[in-house]
């Protein structure tokens, strides 16, 4: 099922324009292209399905699972960093003329 899934929207983008359905028809149809973009990711499901069969994959899962606490919290403190830096570049830089950190998120941006 899992690989049916992966497929299908490989052959509905190559099928539309045999249809007769082009690139500007296709534009109006953006949250059913969404959808099949959505699917198309699902590809990934299938290393999902090869972990059973590799020692390699099981590991690598299973040192994700007991690393999870850790890992979260790097993620955390790597967040603060961004945020911290970003918010005091932007008060740095916000009176500048011609300065690219015109709002945090776009100072975040810089900092990422």
């Amino acid at each position: 099922m899992i690989d049916l899934m992966t497929i299908i929207p490989f052959f509905v983008e190559e099928c539309l324009p045999a249809m007769g359905v082009h690139d500007v028809e296709l534009r109006n149809f953006r949250g059913a292209m969404v959808v099949i973009r959505v699917m198309r990711l699902a590809r990934v499901a299938r290393i999902f399905k090869l972990a059973r069969y590799s020692i390699g994959l099981r590991a690598f899962g299973e040192t994700m699972k007991k690393s999870a606490a850790e890992l979260s919290m790097l993620g955390m403190f790597l967040l603060t960093g961004i945020m911290l830096f970003s918010t005091a570049i932007y008060f740095f830089e916000r009176d500048e003329p011609n300065s690219k950190f015109y709002s945090i998120p776009a100072a975040c941006w810089w900092c990422m």
